[in-house]
């Protein structure tokens, strides 16, 4: 999970072609690499999480982020301040 404060990131998987274009965002397991680059200033805070704990913290199944990139704003849990706890 990736807290950010300074520019976007641009995430993308060479195997797919997909790419996100994200600030703060939680990153499932892949089963492969991702290459994330920035064209300003990066800031922010990342959070290690096991695959346990990010069920848990996001109240959200681990397979619908396995292999993706989901920006927080697209997370009905944070965006909307329906926290889990």
């Amino acid at each position: 999970m990736i807290f950010g404060f300074g520019d976007e990131d641009r995430v993308s998987d060479p195997r797919t072609g997909g790419e996100s274009v994200v600030r703060s965002f939680v990153a499932g397991l892949h089963d492969s690499y991702v290459l994330a680059t920035h064209t300003g200033a990066s800031h922010g805070i990342q959070v290690d999480l096991t695959p346990i704990g990010a069920g848990m913290l996001l109240s959200v199944p681990m397979q619908e982020v396995t292999n993706r990139v989901v920006g927080l704003e697209a997370s009905p849990d944070v965006s909307h301040g329906d926290y889990p706890w």
